[in-house]
């Protein structure tokens, strides 16, 4: 006799509770013993070699998927949620025509990413905050205004995931 799944709830009541159980696994201390390097080269798309190929697995990706930059306006946002070290957000104002932000509460990591952005040439803004806790003056900045919301390496850093991906 088998026993019927359990399902967890669903539903708004149930998205507060993971969202307020969500826990962090590593340590803003651990966050910058890891970011104490130089800053990574931006990634590179015209670079076809072998030791970058998950890069351009990734640009391909990017280029069919992300919606396109419309004609004139304001270009459309990407956020990139734990941008520590982040050598995308050039990849995303170059080639995509976004304006990039990013958020890190690790004030390391927060610097190699503006260093990234200046070895590309790139405008870009990047926030040292909890992203699950900001300021009172970031929370406008981050409320719901990002066309696209962008993460590599920070879900696996907490409990549940499913918390921190509904909080993004």
């Amino acid at each position: 006799m088998s026993r019927p799944p359990r399902h967890a709830p669903t539903g708004p009541a149930a998205v507060d509770r993971a969202a307020q159980a969500v826990h962090a696994k590593a340590s803003p201390g651990h966050w910058e013993a890891v970011w104490r390097r130089e800053a990574p080269e931006p990634v590179n798309l015209d670079d076809r070699g072998l030791r970058n190929h998950m890069n351009l697995l990734l640009g391909d990706f990017f280029a069919r998927h992300l919606p396109a930059a419309a004609g004139p306006g304001e270009p459309p946002l990407l956020v990139e949620a734990g941008c520590g070290a982040s050598a995308w957000l050039p990849v995303f104002a170059t080639r995509h025509g976004y304006r990039v932000r990013g958020v890190d509460y690790s004030a390391q990591g927060c610097g190699l990413a503006r260093a990234v952005l200046r070895k590309a040439g790139v405008e870009g803004e990047i926030f040292q905050a909890d992203l699950f806790n900001p300021p009172p003056e970031l929370a406008p900045v981050l409320a719901g205004r990002a066309d696209v919301v962008f993460s590599q390496g920070l879900v696996e850093h907490f409990c549940p995931t499913r918390g921190i991906v509904e909080r993004l």
